[in-house]
């Protein structure tokens, strides 16, 4: 599918007589979008030149969410709590809010349970679903952020995403791919399958029965350095994640 195609079937939200609030996208993207809002007599409302004309204390607020995309989708978030005008929001309930907001298997940072009790302070553990190319852009930002870490990442994939595009976009910012086995489902590729891709691209990597075989090798390595481990790949991966750590 073409840009234009997702961006015009995302549009299919848009409502008769309703305004559409739209982080500022690429050109194409809000053409399609802004075609739709005329047709529909929807006023079409760009969240980024809306939001630089409120008097709001952005500055104030620490968002919680990993990931600079975050900042723009708080900025849209806001933008439409300000256009409305049906019920009547504090700068500080806005503030709460954002502050207070959490999003599981999103760049979440894991500092309790089975495997984050075992890590020594070197470490920091983080957890994100994510399985397609936008995903893996957002990580490979994130990771970027670490730069005198090791950055260990603990990974599956299912069969029908593209593995290869995924890993090759991340490849340049992690230093070991460990690949878990994963036989609970078959929907899962082989680690096998994931260990020929990695060497192609070159990336250094593993086979691991399950996660304590990883985050005991992991320790084991990288007990003496500044590590950051990364477990991503798949949404059903980092379920199985956290129904281990919190058994």
């Amino acid at each position: 599918a073409t840009i234009e195609k997702i961006a015009e079937a995302k549009a299919g939200i848009i409502k008769k007589n309703c305004p559409i609030i739209c982080v500022d996208q690429n050109p194409q993207v809000l053409a399609v979008i802004n075609s739709k809002a005329l047709k529909q007599n929807a006023e079409f409302i760009n969240s980024k030149v809306f939001f630089e004309s409120l008097n709001f204390n952005f500055k104030a607020i620490k968002i919680p969410l990993n990931g600079s995309h975050q900042i723009e989708n708080a900025q849209l978030a806001i933008s439409c709590v300000k256009y409305q005008n049906h019920f009547k929001i504090s700068d500080e309930n806005i503030k709460n809010g954002i502050e207070k907001t959490r999003w599981k298997a999103r760049l979440e940072k894991i500092e309790d349970g089975f495997f984050a009790k075992k890590l020594s302070q070197n470490f920091q553990l983080y957890l994100d679903g994510s399985h397609n190319p936008q995903g893996a852009k957002t990580i490979a930002e994130f990771l970027s952020n670490f730069p005198n870490h090791r950055k260990i990442v603990i990974f599956q994939m299912l069969k029908d995403k593209n593995c290869e595009e995924f890993l090759e976009i991340i490849r340049q910012q992690i230093d070991k791919l460990i690949i878990c086995k994963n036989a609970s489902d078959s929907r899962f590729r082989t680690p096998q399958n994931i260990f020929e891709i990695a060497k192609n691209l070159q990336i250094y990597a593993e086979i691991v029965e399950n996660f304590s075989e990883g985050f005991d090798k992991i320790t084991r390595e990288f007990d003496c350095k500044q590590t950051l481990i990364l477990i991503c790949g798949s949404l059903y991966f980092a379920s199985e994640f956290l129904t281990q750590n919190h058994q």
